[in-house]
C-alpha cells in the first residue's frame, strides 16, 4: 500500500512542472512537456543520432530550448565541435537571436529563413 501512495505522490509532483504549450504542427494546445534534442547526422547510417535530449515545460519555446541545450552540449561534451547546423522555422523569432548566436560562434547555418544579419 505504501508503494502505491508513494508512486501517486511522485506522479503528482512531476505534474507540477507540466504546463500548457502550443503544438504548431497539430495547431492546438497540449498539457505536459516537450522533448528537445540536438542530433548529429551520420552519413554512413543516413540518420540523425541524438547527442543530447532535454525534457522541458511545454510552455518554453523551442528557440529558448535550443539556446539552453546548446549551452549544455558545449559545457558537458567538450569533444563535440559544431561547424554546420540545420535549424527549423521555430528559430525564426526573437529578432533572430539564435542566428546571431550561431554567427558569433562561426557556425554555418542551413535554413530557409530570411534573416538580415548575414547581409
Amino acid at each position: 500500500m505504501r508503494n502505491i501512495l508513494f508512486d501517486a505522490l511522485m506522479c503528482r509532483i512531476q505534474q507540477i512542472k507540466a504546463s500548457w504549450g502550443w503544438d504548431s504542427d497539430l495547431e492546438k494546445y497540449y498539457f505536459g512537456y516537450t522533448l528537445f534534442q540536438l542530433p548529429c547526422y551520420n552519413t554512413k547510417l543516413r540518420t540523425d543520432i541524438p547527442l543530447l535530449l532535454r525534457f522541458t515545460s511545454a510552455r518554453r519555446h523551442d528557440s529558448v530550448n535550443f539556446l539552453v541545450t546548446f549551452h549544455e552540449l558545449e559545457t558537458h561534451m567538450l569533444a563535440v565541435s559544431t561547424t554546420d547546423m540545420c535549424l527549423d522555422s521555430a528559430m525564426d523569432n526573437y529578432f533572430c537571436t539564435v542566428y546571431r548566436f550561431c554567427n558569433c560562434l562561426a557556425i554555418t547555418l542551413d535554413t530557409g529563413a530570411d534573416c538580415d544579419i548575414f547581409t
